[in-house]
């Protein structure tokens, strides 16, 4: 029946693996069997499914198909040690919580976890819920002590970058926060910020406990606008949805207050372009009113998100992206083209000291000057600079831009 509908939705020129693809998902989101068809390409399903970093869910839910089916020992070799792979990282993730648990209560630092590895319980297989890193929020007066902490654990941190530090053991990784949402890009709007700096307010505690658990409906929220910047600067892969719908569907929800938080934060519209996409290709019931979206748009994201892989890089990707700085910058404050340019190439000392090419900069205030000079040769050598040039002057380029914007609802 879903499948059915699902060729409708998304029309004939859809490969079948695609499809297939999202019956998948679907059915995995809702707990029910996945009945394989014939004649699949398996090849073209690992590579789509590889490309969102979702071939355990496909395993998942095609396991017993997969082993009775007459496919090449090879080819269900792949499929099977991808999933112990992602089952054995996750027991390994969470034994070093565990142990940064440990180790955070003895130092009285009070912290909790977000997006991925919290989003994970909420699953139908927490281990195929992949992801690079552990995302840790703490008090910013506890940020260097929680530092600290995990490098006694044996953890290289690296702390350039002016907002997450990055913490490296092994083959897992942990991004240290003391915000939700940071500052130095033009898609994280001041009033979002004031929003997120409003975390420690919606935060469940258990008694004499230094770990923090985010309210449901709080988190849901910050999954959506977490979404939308992706979506903005970078891409979005259909995991990111996946995260919305795991979260909308949880009885805990309070969509009164969901409603309030998003009309603050100027995310209705946006919210609701999320939540009909979400229902269409998972079939998933949301309490939420669906907004009439045009079957161009639909056809043309499902395809892009298809294409893009987990964090939506495809071939122009990177030329889009440098177009995106300067056109959001614009958008979003409503400044000039020529501004906004100049704005970007020309960073804040507390941004550039992160880039790779400027670390002499750290600690070096004094020689910013000669690190914008050097950043517009290292951008004029290695990039392409017509993207940021088009994304300031072309009004072609911004037209359609604007244009994409309104149909996301933004």
């Amino acid at each position: 029946m879903y499948m059915e509908k699902l060729v409708d939705e998304v029309g004939n020129e859809m490969d079948k693996e695609k499809k297939f693809f999202l019956q998948v998902l679907a059915d995995y989101l809702n707990k029910r069997e996945t009945v394989m068809p014939e004649a699949i390409n398996w090849d073209m399903l690992w590579e789509i499914a590889l490309s969102q970093q979702l071939t355990g869910v496909v395993y998942h839910q095609c396991k017993n198909g997969i082993v009775r089916s007459d496919l090449p020992d090879a080819i269900k070799n792949r499929w099977k040690q991808g999933y112990k792979y992602y089952s054995l990282l996750y027991l390994k993730r969470l034994a070093l919580l565990k142990q940064v648990d440990t180790a955070f209560q003895k130092a009285n630092i009070s912290y909790l976890i977000f997006k991925g590895t919290e989003l994970a319980k909420f699953y139908p297989a927490p281990a195929q819920r992949t992801m690079g890193d552990s995302d840790i929020l703490v008090h910013e007066k506890d940020k260097q002590r929680a530092s600290e902490v995990l490098v006694s654990l044996g953890f290289d941190i690296n702390t350039s970058t002016p907002g997450e530090w990055i913490g490296q053991k092994n083959e897992m990784k942990i991004e240290l926060h003391h915000r939700l949402i940071y500052g130095h890009n033009s898609v994280e709007l001041k009033h979002l910020q004031a929003w997120g700096d409003k975390v420690w307010e919606n935060v469940a505690e258990r008694k004499e406990r230094v770990q923090k658990y985010l309210d449901l409906t709080y988190h849901m929220v910050y999954v959506l606008l977490h979404l939308r910047r992706h979506l903005l600067m970078e891409g979005i892969g259909f995991r990111q949805f996946m995260d919305v719908a795991v979260l909308a569907a949880q009885p805990g929800i309070s969509w009164p207050q969901a409603n309030l938080w998003l009309k603050e934060l100027h995310l209705e519209k946006f919210s609701r372009v999320c939540f009909t996409l979400c229902k269409r290709w998972f079939d998933i019931k949301l309490p939420v009113k669906e907004v009439e979206i045009q079957e161009a748009f639909y056809n043309e994201t499902t395809e892009k998100i298809m294409s893009g892989g987990v964090f939506g890089y495809h071939g122009d990707d990177e030329k889009e992206q440098r177009e995106n700085v300067v056109l959001n910058e614009a958008h979003f404050t409503q400044s000039s083209g020529t501004y906004s340019f100049f704005k970007r190439i020309f960073l804040p000392y507390n941004v550039m000291r992160g880039r790779p090419y400027c670390r002499f900069l750290n600690g070096r205030p004094y020689l910013l000057p000669i690190a914008w000079c050097w950043r517009c040769l290292y951008i004029l050598c290695t990039r392409n600079p017509v993207p940021y040039l088009k994304g300031a002057y072309d009004k072609e380029t911004k037209r359609k831009k604007e244009e994409m914007l309104m149909k996301w609802g933004l």
